[in-house]
């Protein structure tokens, strides 16, 4: 969701927009950021720089934590369970991804897990 919503704006830039005009607190993991930052720098061949500065940005935007609870294992993929890891040590009450395997899901413990369009739609109906 982040990469999309750096690279192509969309819906997933609209999700983050609504969740912060709702006030909504956005969170992030070392192991997201490092995720981010490497998939810019190595699929998407995007300079350091730039992804220094779409670091920073993510900084302003999100409360960075770092997790201490158990990695889940609820999905096939260790990635997935690092970001489901994160919901659960913060409490989320929404988890917000494109990624098809944690949207099977639908939910982890109390976190719902929304795509950025259906994200963006209970936001708006809550203002």
């Amino acid at each position: 969701m982040l990469l999309s919503a750096f690279l192509f704006g969309g819906k997933s830039l609209d999700a983050i927009e609504a969740g912060m005009n709702s006030g909504a607190e956005f969170f992030i993991s070392a192991f997201i950021l490092r995720e981010f930052s490497e998939k810019l720098k190595g699929k998407f061949r995007i300079p350091s720089a730039e992804i220094s500065r779409y670091t920073e940005l993510l900084d302003t935007v999100f409360r960075k934590v770092t997790p201490s609870n158990e990695v889940p294992t609820a999905c096939d993929d260790e990635d997935d369970n690092e970001i489901l890891r994160l919901t659960e040590f913060v409490h989320a009450d929404y988890l917000i991804t494109g990624d098809k395997d944690l949207l099977k899901l639908n939910t982890f413990l109390q976190t719902k897990i929304l795509s950025p369009a259906e994200f963006s739609k209970v936001v708006s109906h809550s203002l």
